[in-house]
């Protein structure tokens, strides 16, 4: 690419919202389903989504996870060809397959190289401050601590401009891979990463409130439980919801102007 595409942040975050609230029956559609099995399977094994810390089965919050995990991914696949390629589903339908799993294996890369920025931060400053890679031994020194986290923000802003891959993925668009990916969005590292934040804000807020109420309320019973289950269980897929929404925007107004770019250099 020779000229740098030049991504609208706060128009693509409005286009995000506008288009969730304007399409609410397409996001209902993708997401009920789901929302009824997870929700199902959180009941029946004792609600792993309101335990943590000790006393917790080990077997079903991994089990709730993985199936958490599996939700997100299709919910994001299915409400990607939604926007993109305005497909229409019904809410009983549920696709899990390879073009799922290609969607998770990428996800799961792009999670690696936050992991992996996160211990090279921590080395990184172990090395310059003479610091352990505990938060505990960084603390004691502020320097030390803000170093960390600019190069975790550093990191995590370059590893965002790889998150075009994934609506890519979901729409089967073989010519976008990490490399492309990267270069597309040459000069949009801070927006795209920026973007993802502002879109998922208003959700992560609630979950985190969600989950200080439940803290301070110790909350018993079964009716409290399911309440308390099925809010969380809504507001997690989302907030997957709202990041694939964002990503399927950027994705459609990047690709609208490589294409066109590609056309004028024939």
């Amino acid at each position: 690419m020779k000229e740098i595409i030049n991504l609208p942040l706060l128009e693509s975050v409005k286009r995000t919202y506008l288009y969730f609230i304007a399409n609410f029956k397409a996001v209902t559609n993708v997401a009920l389903l789901w929302v009824g099995i997870v929700f199902l399977a959180d009941c029946l094994i004792r609600f792993p989504s309101l335990c943590s810390g000790e006393g917790c089965n080990e077997w079903s919050n991994k089990f709730f996870v993985v199936l958490e995990i599996v939700a997100g991914m299709a919910v994001s696949v299915a409400f990607s060809r939604a926007i993109i390629l305005k497909e229409k589903r019904h809410w009983k339908q549920i696709t899990l397959g390879l073009r799922e799993l290609k969607y998770l294996g990428y996800s799961l890369f792009i999670l690696a190289l936050l992991i992996l920025s996160i211990l090279f931060a921590g080395m990184l400053t172990a090395l310059l401050f003479g610091t352990d890679m505990k938060a505990s031994s960084m603390a004691m020194q502020p320097n030390a601590l803000l170093f960390y986290f600019i190069v975790v923000i550093i990191a995590s802003v370059y590893s965002s401009r790889f998150s075009l891959i994934l609506p890519a993925v979901a729409v089967d668009d073989k010519e976008i891979n990490l490399i492309k990916s990267f270069q597309i969005s040459t000069g949009n590292s801070i927006k795209i990463f920026a973007g993802i934040i502002l879109s998922t804000l208003p959700t992560m807020l609630l979950l985190f409130f969600l989950g200080t109420a439940m803290n301070a309320l110790q909350i018993e019973g079964i009716i409290a439980q399911s309440v308390f289950s099925f809010l969380s269980i809504t507001l997690s897929l989302i907030n997957t919801m709202l990041k694939a929404c964002y990503l399927a925007h950027i994705y459609q107004y990047f690709m609208y102007f490589y294409n066109q770019s590609k056309e004028e250099e024939r």
